[in-house]
């Protein structure tokens, strides 16, 4: 098993825009991935049934040309979740679109992965009809009128799916709907790295340095996973990781301060510790 491992979350949302002078110092010879998730439940479930992007292309080939262009330079895997917005077909179809240009016009060659988050509207009655659909908390029972009215539907994937295409020799991987942790998880899990320190990682990457001060989801941020701890750093020399600011993003979008669940299961980060680990790092480390 590797000691460690080190990745470069590019922005929290690929298309908002980050500085291109981030991700040319946030990348090395050491770096083993480029991740970023490309999608959003924020702007509501309109883009998810009509199928358009809430970002316009312009802005997705504007961030993912350096991005796979670094990631060819370093041989390495790009991994982006939730492709064109919703991540649905109609999403994903598009963004695999402006894949595909930046990648003629540079004459690129590599092996991609492209996994649809795709479910048959039949493959939900049948679920629905044997009673295996449940709510979530605070939510309505689903109806089937409701399941026929619905124009598509995904099913957010964990790491699996990703791990699969990683196996598989994959250099970029397009992920239809995806929970953003997977992006970043799926790797060190496959290497060998315990889980839920792994899912805590990808918890605190998901968004890039919007776990740090000044916080912006509009930057790159570094991280290296070792065996009980990983070590969170903005490459910006304008931002700082405080254990203030990591930890409150651990909370970032969740119910339970002692938890949060994954397709994996529940990752319990109820004895984590936040450490200063230089002047802009940050060490977050668990019982194992």
């Amino acid at each position: 098993m590797l000691k460690e491992i080190s990745f470069l979350s590019i922005c929290g949302m690929l298309g908002y825009g980050y500085p291109l002078g981030s991700l040319k110092r946030g990348i090395n010879s050491s770096t083993a991935f480029l991740g970023a998730d490309n999608g959003s439940i924020d702007p509501g479930a309109y883009y998810l049934g009509s199928g358009t992007g809430f970002v316009k292309p312009i802005q997705i080939r504007h961030d993912l040309e350096p991005a796979l262009l670094a990631a060819r330079k370093y041989n390495i895997s790009l991994i982006i979740g939730s492709a064109g917005g919703s991540g649905a077909k109609p999403h994903v179809d598009s963004f695999l679109s402006i894949l595909s240009d930046i990648a003629k016009k540079n004459e690129l060659h590599f092996k991609l992965a492209v996994i649809y988050a795709d479910i048959d509207k039949q493959t939900v009655l049948q679920a629905y009809r044997k009673k295996k659909i449940t709510p979530c908390e605070n939510v309505k029972e689903l109806t089937e009128e409701q399941i026929y009215r619905c124009n598509r539907i995904v099913a957010q994937m964990g790491t699996a799916p990703i791990i699969k295409a990683l196996s598989g020799g994959a250099d970029v991987i397009i992920a239809g709907r995806c929970c953003d942790t997977a992006i970043f998880a799926a790797l060190p899990i496959m290497q060998g790295f315990d889980k839920g320190l792994a899912l805590h990682c990808g918890k605190i990457a998901e968004c890039g340095a919007l776990c740090a001060t000044p916080a912006g989801a509009n930057d790159s941020l570094r991280i290296t996973l070792r065996k009980d701890h990983f070590i969170v750093e903005p490459v910006n020399h304008e931002r700082r990781c405080t254990p203030g600011s990591v930890a409150a993003h651990s909370l970032y979008e969740q119910s339970d301060p002692q938890c949060f669940f994954e397709p994996e299961g529940k990752v319990d980060i109820s004895e984590s510790q936040f450490e200063q680990y230089g002047t802009r790092s940050v060490k977050v480390s668990h019982t194992i």
